[in-house]
C-alpha cells in the first residue's frame, strides 16, 4: 500500500524542483486535490507552517 498523499507529494516536489517556493508549492498542490484554502483557512494555518518548516529541513 503507498502512502496516502504519495501523488501530493510527487507534484509538491516537482514544482519545488522547477523552482516554486514551498509555500506556494503546498498551497496550490493541496488547493487543487482537496478544496481552496483547505490549508489556510481558520486554525489550519499552524498545519500549514508544520509542513513548510520540515520540507524546508529537507530541502535545504
Amino acid at each position: 500500500m503507498q502512502d496516502e498523499y504519495e501523488f501530493q507529494a510527487q507534484e509538491i516536489a516537482s514544482m519545488i524542483g522547477a523552482g516554486a517556493p514551498i509555500l506556494e508549492a503546498v498551497v496550490q498542490v493541496f488547493d487543487k486535490w482537496f478544496w481552496e484554502d483547505c490549508l489556510i483557512s481558520g486554525t489550519s494555518t499552524s498545519r500549514l507552517d508544520a509542513i513548510v518548516e520540515k520540507l524546508s529541513k529537507i530541502t535545504c
